[in-house]
């Protein structure tokens, strides 16, 4: 049974993966299966009728199996936006080599022709229809509860998965009888014809001329479904969704003890020791809003963010500030190409794409004092007046930055998408989330961030503790990452661990600097570990050690000539030569 389990748990990430490299892939496409596509997803009836009616070449299969089988494929539907079915076949073999369903699907793929399969049941008739878009030949069980493949039995070796685009009723009303039996038989009786299948489970090409009429009907059908919502499975990175079959679960709906295990355990991975509560303390706030990272370099700002957003499943946009960063860089504006002026979208509108198109993102702005936030955020404030959603005015924005990129031939796909979807726009909200991280050493010498910009987040601060026992553990966690690295490590002397862990604890500790602690933070011991393994062969000795620390000393001018004096000290008792190494 556990078996099984983890094969239908394989299966569901399978056609999640399908939606995400689909997704990619026809972004931009203008095939017709890829718009299609996106007309299914975003559940555009309009454009998917118009679609329908006007395909002037598609393939149509009937797919039929019994009700028990439809009710399980439609349960693993609803956790993962993917419908399955599949044929018998005595082997694989047999369905690569002379399976005719095999041949048919992967030509058909293989070309971009639309592909349809209608789903029949048994004793109930047509409860839906679908778009194609993956095939497979596997032998493992899978979704439906009679396959037996070990001992002989019914296995289901083709399959393939589509995307709903009409059904009536649900899996329960299959199995119980209910009123959905007489709405699907309807369905053919209008077409004026009764449906016959015969050799179940397989797809059954439809004629030309029969496929074309299903379509029409179809076209039809769409305006009287709307997907249902889609349950997120356990587990991080979870689905759910309304307006496109299966969307990503917003950011206030994640399980942050859950994750907080799982990011905390990720960035230990990466050599990386963050206590747990900060951790969670910043998942608690990115589920709640935006948020600012606060901190001295190499304290792990950037890496917990971009972490963060893989555990959650989110599409990670990051990008770092610097002294030209305009309005430009952020929303977008005209740029001269091939002699005349076209729209180009900022990083901000490419975030509510993702958004849009109903996927979890993350906008990580790193290093965002180095840009100057008057001239760059001024529309930024207008559309994000607090760091929470339910505040955000997103179709505001959208509708001006239409207006302007009207004048610039339209704009690019990504103003196009968003120009058509500025009504649904803020039930995107909750789907992005933008974190600002701001480096506490240099803020004298950079740009300043007032409270228009600090008050749009929530802050959190990210300081390096001066703890000895803290430091064992980010010591530790960077000599781990060092030795998978290096495959192998060699510690030439285990007390110069402990002088390091000491001294550094000292220099933490007993800095004045209203910018304190300086100058080491967990991510730039981890470096520094790294940097010195490489410089002794893994092999850390005192001279490489010392070799990696002073490839890490600090050279701002705002390291005054008590901290340049500390940090002399530390490389002196490590017996780096009066801190030359």
């Amino acid at each position: 049974m556990a078996q099984v389990t983890g094969v239908v748990e394989a299966r569901a990430s399978l056609a999640r993966s399908v939606l995400e490299v689909l997704d990619a892939w026809c972004s931009g496409g203008e095939s017709i299966f890829c718009r299609l596509y996106r007309a299914a997803r975003l559940w555009e009836p309009g454009e998917l009728s118009k679609l329908l009616a006007s395909l002037q070449s598609a393939r149509v299969f009937v797919s039929g199996g019994s009700p028990e089988n439809w009710a399980a494929s439609i349960n693993f539907y609803l956790r993962t936006g993917l419908l399955p079915w599949g044929c018998r076949s005595e082997s694989i073999g047999e369905a690569k080599r002379g399976g005719p369903q095999w041949r048919l699907l992967v030509s058909s793929l293989a070309h971009g022709t639309p592909l349809f399969s209608i789903y029949y049941a048994s004793g109930c008739g047509v409860i839906g229809a679908g778009l194609i878009l993956h095939a497979e030949v596997d032998p493992a069980p899978g979704v439906w509860g009679d396959e037996d493949c070990e001992k002989g039995g019914r296995c289901y070796t083709l399959r393939w998965y589509t995307l709903p685009l009409w059904m009536v009723g649900d899996a329960e009303g299959l199995t119980t009888g209910d009123a959905v039996v007489e709405s699907a038989r309807s369905f053919w009786s209008r077409m004026g014809s009764k449906w016959s299948v015969t050799g179940m489970n397989c797809l059954q090409p439809v004629s030309a001329e029969r496929a074309s009429e299903i379509l029409s009907r179809l076209a039809e059908l769409v305006h009287t479904w709307r997907p249902p919502r889609v349950a997120a499975p356990s587990g991080i990175g979870a689905q759910s969704g309304s307006i496109a079959g299966v969307r990503s679960a917003g950011w206030s709906s994640i399980d942050v003890e859950g994750l907080t295990e799982q990011l905390y355990e990720r960035l230990l991975g990466l050599g990386l020791y963050l206590p747990k509560e900060l951790v969670r303390l910043f998942l608690a706030a990115l589920s709640a809003g935006n948020v600012l990272l606060l901190g001295p370099p190499g304290s792990g700002k950037t890496l917990l963010a971009v972490e963060a957003g893989g555990a959650a499943g989110a599409r990670v946009v990051a990008v770092t500030l610097h002294a030209g960063w305009t309005r430009f860089e952020l929303i977008g504006g005209p740029v001269l190409e091939a002699g005349r002026l076209v729209w180009k979208s900022g990083v901000l509108l490419q975030a509510l794409a993702e958004a849009a198109r109903g996927r979890r993102v993350l906008l990580i702005l790193d290093e965002v004092n180095r840009g100057d936030a008057d001239r760059a955020f001024a529309e930024f404030y207008t559309a994000f007046s607090s760091p929470y959603p339910h505040g955000w005015r997103i179709s505001t924005l959208i509708e001006r930055v239409c207006r302007e990129a009207t004048a610039y031939g339209g704009g690019d796909e990504t103003v196009k998408l968003l120009c058509g979807r500025v009504e649904r726009l803020e039930e995107a909200r909750d789907l992005l989330r933008i974190v600002a991280a701001m480096n506490t050493v240099d803020y004298a010498t950079l740009y300043t961030v007032g409270e228009a910009f600090s008050r749009r987040f929530l802050k959190v601060t990210v300081s390096p503790d001066p703890s000895p026992e803290t430091l064992w553990k980010e010591v530790e966690a960077a000599l781990g990452y060092a030795r998978r690295q290096c495959g192998s490590l060699t510690v030439a002397d285990k007390t110069l661990i402990e002088r390091l862990v000491d001294a550094l604890s000292r220099l933490r500790r007993g800095s004045s600097l209203p910018v304190s602690p300086l100058p080491l933070g967990p991510g730039l011991v981890r470096d520094a570990i790294l940097a010195a393994a490489a410089y002794g062969g893994c092999r850390l000795d005192r001279r490489s050690l010392c070799k990696g620390l002073e490839s890490y000393r600090p050279v701002s001018t705002l390291v005054s000539e008590e901290a340049e004096k500390r940090w002399r000290t530390l490389l002196e008792e490590l017996g780096c030569g009066a801190g030359r190494g």
